[in-house]
């Protein structure tokens, strides 16, 4: 129980903490006292989202899945994307990416009707593949959905998110195509955080080849890449 009343800023806050934390049995025991009668508050998307972030960072997803169907239940007409988002982060940095797409899937034939879908899903859905080393899939939302959309084609952080994968995946020269194409359409953009990727990926595999005698490389490899 709670010594004072709670509200939603206050709960937020706290859960928030309790994510950060990992504060598990401390984000459960408010979680509890919310079931006694603060249906108001339980019923709060930002709680909600709150919830599923805690629950997700410490692996539980059947707690994760729970809240999200609750959600479900009272939805109106808009959904909002966020409490998807925060349901695809939890099963995908758990290992579990059949069901991070199967959310994703869901909300996307949503979309017509009742979702408003956003770029943070495609960014949602491609850090799950990055998480769990899936390119493929990557790909498939990469020529489904982004290249066809001028917009997610030029956003930045979309366009990272798929370097990253291709990189943690060792196509590099995937990923530097991506890169540059990006770059000839907008070359007034900061995309440092790209070449980042690019160049830590070839660094790596220089290191690599240096270590197994490849010869294929050297360090003037990457320098050249920076130009």
């Amino acid at each position: 129980t709670f010594k004072m009343e709670p509200n939603i800023a206050c709960v937020a806050i706290v859960l928030k903490a309790c994510t950060q934390c990992t504060s598990l049995h401390v984000g459960t025991q408010i979680h509890t006292a919310l079931k006694r009668g603060y249906d108001a508050i339980l019923s709060n998307i930002d709680v909600q989202t709150h919830l599923i972030q805690m629950y997700g960072k410490c692996a539980n997803l059947p707690e994760c899945d729970a809240i999200f169907n609750a959600y479900i239940e009272d939805v109106d007409e808009k959904i909002d994307v966020r409490i998807w988002n925060a349901l695809i982060h939890a099963h995908a940095r758990n290992g579990d990416f059949e069901g991070a797409k199967w959310y994703f899937d869901r909300v996307l034939r949503l979309s017509s009707s009742t979702a408003n879908v956003d770029r943070t899903v495609y960014i949602s859905m491609l850090t799950a593949c990055n998480h769990c080393g899936n390119l493929e899939q990557a790909q498939h939302i990469w020529h489904t959905y982004i290249e066809g959309d001028a917009q997610l084609l030029n956003d930045a952080f979309i366009v990272t998110t798929f370097i990253d994968c291709c990189v943690r995946n060792g196509k590099l020269k995937l990923a530097e195509q991506v890169l540059v194409a990006f770059h000839c359409r907008n070359e007034k953009l900061p995309h440092h955080s790209m070449w980042l990727s690019v160049l830590n990926g070839y660094k790596t595999q220089i290191m690599n080849d240096s270590n197994n005698n490849n010869g294929e490389h050297d360090h003037d490899t990457l320098i050249q890449r920076m130009h």
